[in-house]
């Protein structure tokens, strides 16, 4: 795990026993290639831990979001902000893809 968030993530996927697949690249477009944080294939979900706060890194996360929306990929978003309740929200997001 590269951060706490994705540490959380994980420990969240563990405890629910959802299989995930961490940090591998997929090819969602012809000509693109991305590297989602979590790919939850039992829910064919994208999870991304938007875990830092500087401008190149804040337009590289519209571009990445920009591509999953324009595939029509489900990704779920979560933040830094997002950490004291990490697995309470996780869950939450994914419930609307049972």
């Amino acid at each position: 795990m590269q951060s706490d968030g994705e540490r959380l993530i994980c420990e969240a996927l563990d405890a629910e026993q959802i299989r995930y697949r961490y940090d591998e690249r997929f090819r969602i477009l012809d000509g693109y290639a991305i590297r989602p944080d979590f790919y939850l294939p039992e829910f064919d979900v994208y999870i991304e831990y938007w875990g830092m706060d500087t401008a190149d890194y804040k337009i590289g996360m519209l571009k990445k979001q920009k591509l999953y929306q324009q595939q029509g990929k489900k990704l779920v978003s979560l933040y830094p902000k997002d950490k004291p309740r990490m697995r309470e929200l996780l869950l939450n997001k994914l419930e609307k893809y049972r």
